[in-house]
C-alpha cells in the first residue's frame, strides 16, 4: 500500500497544453515547429501517472484545462494560484515543469535562477517558502 495521497487539483487547472502569446512573437513555451501550439506539454502523460514512484493525479490529455500554470509573464497568466489541503502531511510533494530561457527548447542558461516559489501556510499561520531553481 502506498504512503502517498494524491490530491485532486482538477478545481484550480487554469490552463491547457497550448502556448502563451507574451506578444511580439514571443511564447512562453518553446515550440519545434511552424505551429506555436505544438508544445512539449503535449507530451505530458494523463490521468494518474508515477513520477520517480510517486503517484500524482492528473487531468486527461484530452481535457481542454489540465494544467495549473504560473507566471510573470504574460497578461492571460496568473502570477500565484493558492490550494487549500485540508489534512496533515509529512511531506508534500509537487509535480512541476518550467520553460526554458527565453523560450528555447532546451538550454542550461539561468539554471541556477530562482524561477519562482513554493509558499506553504500552515494552520498557525507558520510559513515555509521554496524557491525553484
Amino acid at each position: 500500500m502506498s504512503s502517498f495521497v494524491p490530491i485532486d487539483l482538477s478545481a484550480h487547472f487554469n490552463a491547457g497544453s497550448g502556448n502563451v502569446s507574451l506578444g511580439d512573437d514571443r511564447y512562453l513555451w518553446p515550440y519545434r515547429s511552424d505551429d506555436v501550439e505544438v508544445t512539449p506539454l503535449q507530451a505530458l502523460p494523463g490521468d494518474d501517472a508515477l513520477f520517480w514512484g510517486v503517484p500524482f493525479r492528473l487531468a486527461k490529455a484530452d481535457d481542454e484545462k489540465r494544467l495549473i500554470v504560473v507566471a510573470d509573464a504574460g497578461k492571460k497568466v496568473d502570477r500565484s494560484v493558492t490550494i487549500p489541503i485540508d489534512g496533515a502531511a509529512r511531506r508534500v510533494l509537487f509535480a512541476h515543469a518550467c520553460a526554458p530561457t527565453e523560450g528555447q527548447w532546451s538550454t542550461l542558461d539561468g539554471a541556477s535562477q530562482e524561477l519562482g516559489r513554493y509558499a506553504i501556510r500552515y494552520r498557525d499561520g507558520s510559513e515555509i517558502v521554496q524557491p525553484l531553481r
